[in-house]
């Protein structure tokens, strides 16, 4: 590479580290394979409390691996977009809520990304939740969840602008063993691709 390319490379890692100190992303990964082929659905919502300043949940990258999505989804609240693309969920009303059915896999990944000022500028306001569920067919029965509550994944924003996250049993901020395979063959091929490119 020569230093045009190279300084081109640094202001975008830059600008992209910038972005993400004030905007953070939680990656969430969950093993359904104690439920895989059940039908049921998938519950995400972001809620403030009484006096909680603009925030917003954006969930990206949903990879269902060996799951399908089933159905239209259900909306309650300020929510846009569906999945599998982007859907954004705001705090601007009481009850924000995305709800999907879904056809469990072995495993499923989304990552969820926080943002406004309640993260970036906190004023000591109520905070904000952001809650993701599992349910089986009867939308009752809660699956593979951290508390009573259903949970297998919480993010709080506190008052302070930070972010406290849970994890329940089947969830975790870890990928599974495969996903870390399928990175290190990705790796192993852009080193390959560049010494290639070298010897050129």
């Amino acid at each position: 590479m020569n230093k045009v390319t190279y300084l081109i490379v640094a202001l975008i890692l830059l600008a992209a580290g910038s972005a993400f100190a004030t905007s953070p992303v939680y990656e969430v990964y969950v093993n359904t394979s104690a439920i895989a082929g059940q039908s049921g659905y998938l519950d995400f919502q972001f809620n403030p409390g009484m006096s909680s300043q603009a925030a917003l949940a954006r969930i990206l990258n949903f990879d269902p691996y060996t799951g399908a999505l089933t159905g239209v989804p259900l909306t309650t609240g300020d929510v846009a977009g569906g999945l599998p693309g982007a859907v954004t969920i705001n705090n601007t009303t009481a009850w924000n809520d995305y709800y999907q059915g879904f056809t469990f896999g072995n495993g499923l990944h989304f990552s969820v990304q926080l943002e406004g000022p309640a993260v970036t500028a906190p004023t000591d306001a109520d905070g904000s939740s952001f809650g993701f569920s599992m349910y089986a067919a009867d939308q009752v029965t809660p699956l593979l969840g951290k508390d009573s509550n259903g949970f297998a994944m919480t993010a709080e924003v506190t008052s302070l602008g930070t972010i406290a996250t849970e994890y329940g049993p089947a969830a975790s901020s870890v990928p599974e063993p495969s996903t870390y395979a399928l990175f290190t063959l990705g790796l192993a091929g852009a080193v390959l691709l560049r010494k290639k490119t070298v010897k050129m």
